[in-house]
């Protein structure tokens, strides 16, 4: 998509190689183990254009891996801590669903595999999500609601609720993890659906969850990054903003400007809000003082 668009000349191709290089390597492991691929480039088709020369032998063993895999990869853990998520997801890629949960779930365990790691015949299986779920990240944890759900892992008044519950509303996690109201809202209203918006997966929303989901939607104001600027916030109120949905959710366009609306208002410090339409003005005046920024 890069190269069709404005080409892969020599800065582009320097700038993509410096990023790899640059990246501490025990993190560069986790990444290129994790994403492997996003539309439609993979690490190797980035890495065969850059030609990215490594200057450390972690790199040059993690960047050989990307571009061409390993020969084997063997029955013992790699001794390189470096190395060893990528034997360990490799080691992942070769268990039998029917008879090596238990090794996968070591897998998990020991060597923090996200779910992207994990083989896709897995992922069906309630003991290797409760495995995951364990040290899975906010904004993974908040995407795969419906999956844990809809497998049974999270149920009423299950320890999967329990966990889910108090790390939405944990204002430090959220924080941690850059999640965002407005992404927060966006899964609330998937999640209270009880099924995706594409394909067939579904689930029945768990009470507990979903009043979590309203409250974090709350507490990640705490996430927002304050300017200091004047703002003057123009929100379209005509019944075109009440058609149609954003994002692979059921919130409308007048849903979500509302609530940047409100996320603006109660984390900066000057602003004023006006509805309009197309037959003239309707002025809703605040200021930032009228707001508490207690949660």
């Amino acid at each position: 998509y890069v190269s069709a668009m404005r080409g892969f000349g020599r800065g582009l191709r320097k700038g993509i190689s410096n990023w790899y290089l640059s990246q501490d390597p025990s993190r560069l492991s986790n990444l290129l183990a994790k994403y492997q691929s996003r539309n439609g480039w993979s690490n190797r088709d980035v890495l065969r254009l850059t030609h990215a020369n490594p200057r450390s032998d972690d790199h040059k063993a993690l960047l050989h891996w990307a571009a061409k895999g390993w020969d084997s990869v063997g029955d013992e853990p790699h001794s390189n801590p470096v190395l060893a998520p990528i034997w360990a997801f490799e080691s992942a890629k070769r268990l039998n669903v029917q008879t090596d949960v238990k090794k996968m779930i070591g897998l998990i365990n020991d060597y923090n595999l996200p779910r992207e790691c994990v083989p896709t015949e897995f992922l069906n299986n309630i003991e290797i999500w409760d495995a995951l779920l364990q040290k899975m990240p906010i904004t993974a944890m908040i995407r795969n609601l419906g999956k844990m759900t809809s497998i049974g892992l999270i149920g009423p008044n299950s320890e999967a609720a329990r966990i889910v519950s108090e790390r939405l509303v944990d204002v430090n996690i959220l924080k941690r993890g850059r999640v965002h109201p407005v992404s927060v809202l966006m899964a609330h209203s998937i999640y209270g659906s009880g099924h995706g918006m594409k394909g067939s997966l579904s689930w029945s929303p768990v009470g507990q969850v979903v009043s979590a989901m309203e409250k974090s939607f709350y507490a990640s104001f705490a996430s927002v990054i304050t300017t200091g600027k004047r703002f003057y916030l123009g929100l379209d109120v005509s019944g075109s903003m009440g058609i149609d949905s954003i994002s692979g959710t059921n919130l409308t366009p007048r849903d979500a400007s509302a609530a940047m609306a409100m996320v603006t208002m109660r984390t900066e410090g000057a602003c004023y809000a006006a509805g309009f339409t197309g037959g003239g003005h309707n002025y809703y005046g605040n200021r930032k003082t009228e707001y508490s920024n207690d949660l």
